[in-house]
C-alpha cells in the first residue's frame, strides 16, 4: 500500500514565477491521514524501530551536523547550555555554535545543547510541535498523534523533520525556513493543523509569537542528544538521516485557504495599564 506520493519533496523554494502546487480537498485529506493511520497501527511491529542508548555514538558526522546547525537555529548570539541535574542558562558567543562543539559537548557528553528560536526581530528559521510522553504526565497516543501531523504535511506537500525526544518518548515536527519568518506565520499554521486534526497537543515551540521586555523567548533542544534520532515514520519509525528542504511562507496560507481559513496574528488586547487582558487579570487577582 503506498501511503503517500508526496514524500521529500524538492521543489519547496518559490520565486515570484513559480507556482504554488495545488493541495487536496478537505474530504480527500481527511481520508488520506484516516487510512494511514489505521495502516499503520495494523501494521506497526510491537516494538517499533527507536533509538537506544547503544547506537548514540557515533550518531552524525560532521557534514550532518553542519547541515543540523544551518537549519536548526534562532539567536545566533546564544546558546543555552543544560548541564547534568541544572537547569538550561543562556551562554553569550561572540562566534556561532560550531561543529567540534556540537559534536563533543551535546553527542559525546551530558551537556544539553539548545537554541533560542526567536532572533532580535521576533522572527524564527524553524517553528517546531513537541509531542511528549512524559512518566509523570504519560500519553499512549503520542505516536498516532505525531501520525497524523505526519500524514497532513506529506499530503499537503510541506516539509518537514520528524526527531525523536532526548528520552526516546515523544517527538518533534519541525518546519524550516530559508529567509526568517514572523514567528506568528508558522505557529498559526500548527494552530490550524492540530485544530483541524483534532488533536491534543498543546506545545508549539516558540510558544510565543514576540518577545517581551528582556525575555529570550523559548529554547529548544537541538536534535541528537541522549536518545534522540531523525525518523522516518514512514517506515516503522525508522531511525535515518534526513533530507532537508525550505517551506515557503505562502505554502502555509495556500494550504489554509484551500480549508477555507485565513492565517492572521493574534490580537493582543491591551489594558489602560499596557498590560495584555490576560496578564492583567492575573495581576488583578492577586492584589
Amino acid at each position: 500500500m503506498a501511503l503517500s506520493s508526496h514524500r521529500n519533496p524538492t521543489v519547496v523554494e518559490l520565486t515570484g514565477a513559480t507556482k504554488v502546487s495545488s493541495c487536496r480537498t478537505p474530504v480527500a485529506v481527511a481520508l488520506v491521514v484516516a487510512v494511514a493511520g489505521i495502516f499503520l497501527r495494523n501494521h506497526r511491529k510491537e516494538d517499533p524501530v527507536m533509538p537506544n542508548s547503544n547506537d548514540v555514538i557515533p550518531k552524525f558526522n560532521d557534514e550532518q551536523i553542519d547541515l543540523i546547525l544551518k537549519h536548526f537555529r534562532g539567536n545566533r548570539e546564544l546558546v543555552a547550555k543544560k548541564p547534568a541535574d541544572s537547569n538550561f542558562r543562556p551562554e553569550t558567543r561572540t562566534l556561532p555554535l560550531g561543529v567540534d562543539e556540537f559534536r563533543e559537548v551535546h553527542l559525546k557528553s551530558d551537556t544539553c545543547l539548545g537554541f533560542y528560536l526567536l532572533n532580535k526581530q521576533d522572527h524564527i528559521h524553524c517553528c517546531t510541535i513537541d509531542i511528549d510522553n512524559h512518566p509523570d504526565q504519560p500519553d499512549p497516543e503520542w505516536r498516532d498523534k505525531a501520525e497524523q501531523i505526519v500524514y497532513f504535511l506529506l499530503e499537503q506537500e510541506i516539509p518537514h523533520v520528524v526527531s525523536t525526544s532526548q528520552s526516546g518518548e515523544g517527538c518533534h515536527i519541525t518546519m524550516f525556513f530559508k529567509e526568517s519568518v514572523e514567528a506568528w506565520l508558522p505557529r498559526s499554521f500548527f494552530k490550524f493543523v492540530i485544530s483541524y486534526l483534532a488533536i491534543n497537543v498543546n506545545e508549539i515551540y516558540p510558544r510565543q509569537d514576540k518577545r517581551s521586555g528582556k525575555g529570550l523567548g523559548s529554547l529548544l533542544r537541538y536534535p541528537g542528544f541522549n536518545q534522540s534520532q531523525f525518523i522516518d515514520v514512514e517506515e516503522n519509525w525508522k531511525t535515518i538521516f534526513p533530507e532537508f528542504h525550505y517551506v515557503h511562507p505562502e505554502q502555509l496560507q495556500v494550504v489554509c485557504a484551500n480549508f477555507g481559513h485565513r492565517l492572521e496574528p493574534e490580537v493582543t488586547i491591551l489594558t489602560a495599564d499596557g498590560l495584555p487582558k490576560s496578564v492583567a487579570q492575573i495581576v488583578n487577582r492577586n492584589t
